[in-house]
Order: C-alpha cells, then sequence, then structure tokens
C-alpha cells in the first residue's frame, strides 16, 4: 500500500457521456498525451474519471487543470463543479491478492471478469464510502476521504494480517513515503513483514 494524492480532483455533477469525452480530449490536447477509450472507460496517463453516480463523479488529475477550463465548465456547460483535492486521500495498493484482500470486506463483486481494469467503482469499505479504480489486475487505487484514511490504512494492515491465505505486507520496492506491497506469498523471515 502507498499513501499520495493526485494534483487535483475535480467533483462534477451534470457530466454526459459527450462532455466527459469532449472534457478528457481538451485536458489531452497537445503534448499532454493520448486519450485511451474503451467502452466509455476512460483512462490515461495524466487523469481518469471515476463515476459515482448519475452523471457525477470525480476527475482524478495528475497535473492541474487551468482556471479557464474549470471557469468554462461552470459556466458554459453549467456544471457544479467543486475542488476537493484537500478532502480526498489516495491509497494505492499493489500485489497478486488485492482483489481477494479487499472482497472480504466489499459487497461489489471484484473479480476480474465482472470489473476488470480500467474502471471506477463507488461501494464502501467496512461502512466507510470509497470509490476504487483497478488501474491492472492487481494494482488498485482506493480513494477515501482523508480524515478516514488512517482509519482505512490500518483496517487493512489488520484484514493483511489476519487472513488466512497467507497475505503478507512486504517493503515497496519504491523507496516513496509509506509504501508496502500485498503478497499471497508468507515471508520466509518474519522480522520482513513490511508494516506493522
Amino acid at each position: 500500500m502507498e499513501v499520495d494524492a493526485p494534483q487535483q480532483i475535480l467533483a462534477l455533477q451534470g457530466m454526459s457521456p459527450a462532455l466527459l469525452d469532449e472534457l478528457l480530449d481538451e485536458l489531452l490536447d497537445g503534448s499532454e498525451g493520448e486519450l485511451h477509450q474503451h467502452q466509455h472507460q476512460h483512462q490515461h496517463q495524466h487523469g481518469y474519471w471515476l463515476a459515482s453516480g448519475p452523471q457525477r463523479g470525480m476527475l482524478v488529475l495528475e497535473s492541474r487543470a487551468s482556471s479557464a477550463l474549470v471557469e468554462r465548465l461552470q459556466q458554459d456547460a453549467g456544471l457544479m463543479v467543486t475542488d476537493v483535492s484537500h478532502g480526498w486521500c489516495r491509497l494505492r495498493l499493489s500485489g497478486g491478492a488485492v482483489r481477494a484482500l479487499l472482497q472480504g470486506d466489499i459487497s461489489a463483486e471484484l473479480s476480474i471478469h465482472a470489473w476488470p481494469p480500467g474502471q471506477g467503482l463507488a461501494t464502501a469499505y467496512r461502512g466507510v464510502a470509497i470509490l476504487l479504480y483497478g488501474r491492472a489486475e492487481a494494482d488498485i487505487e482506493l480513494f477515501v476521504q482523508r480524515s478516514l484514511a488512517r482509519s482505512v490504512w490500518q483496517w487493512l494492515e489488520d484484514a493483511i494480517e489476519g487472513a488466512n491465505h497467507g497475505l503478507e505486507l512486504e517493503p515497496s520496492t519504491t523507496g516513496t513515503g509509506l509504501a508496502t506491497t500485498i503478497s499471497a506469498e508468507k515471508v520466509a523471515n518474519e522480522d520482513r513483514g513490511g508494516l506493522r
């Protein structure tokens, strides 16, 4: 697990699929990158859309949107736009047992067939509202309100330690901040167990 925060998270209400396509195209225009779309699942290296309900969700950006773009969204498109960057935290979970770990406390189906990579999912973890984004089969981002992030982190650690299918926290190779990897392999030496 690794804790970080995107550069900007915009909560948008009134978003239509056509407007989302246009918005992401504009954000990626020029040198920013190339848009990859798969059946309205929007993902690219600079950000992505997390739907949390009909015509509403969060636009997660790895670089800040211009004030002109935000103003255009509010005035021209008539969207409700709120910068919620300060209120949300992102936990990145990686490892072969991530889906199995989360499935124990989430009622939504998290199998690769029911929830393929590139999709967002609004759900709850132990009663706390969260948004999930699947970067890959074994790479999941969990968005939680910042005030609850420490509790969710501790719950995840407890779930790993109490798992009966051999999950372990191992030191991450990224070397940045608070980071571990969730592994389905038992760590041979208990002293290497990562965060405790």
